[in-house]
């Protein structure tokens, strides 16, 4: 399960649709191939990742709330406070950018 991207465990949706395939008789389904594509299409619905927009701006918030905390340090004479915040911020920024190109690559 990603951070970002939110998604139903693959092995339990793919369980569910073969249990579920089973348990129509092939004589009663009209075309095999469109029955076929039909239930995949709806496995792939129901595995492919959703953009979680709220982690996303809570994630933003944090990176941003770091950020101007190390400004304010700096500015009031916090010099190792600061440093500590703004190497913190370029730590997250760096986690969240792989963490959203990593699960994105993942979900295509």
């Amino acid at each position: 399960m990603g951070f970002f991207f939110m998604s139903a465990p693959i092995s339990s949706t793919i369980s569910a649709a073969i249990a579920e395939a089973l348990k129509i008789e092939p004589t009663k389904i009209a075309n095999t191939m469109q029955e076929t594509s039909s239930r995949t299409n709806q496995v792939i619905r129901q595995v492919s990742g959703k953009f979680s927009w709220g982690r996303f701006i809570i994630a933003l918030l944090l990176l941003v709330s770091i950020f101007m905390a190390g400004i304010y340090t700096a500015q009031t004479g916090l010099e190792d406070w600061s440093k500590v915040l703004l190497h913190s911020f370029e730590l997250v920024l760096g986690l969240m950018l792989g963490l959203l190109g990593g699960e994105a690559a993942s979900h295509r």
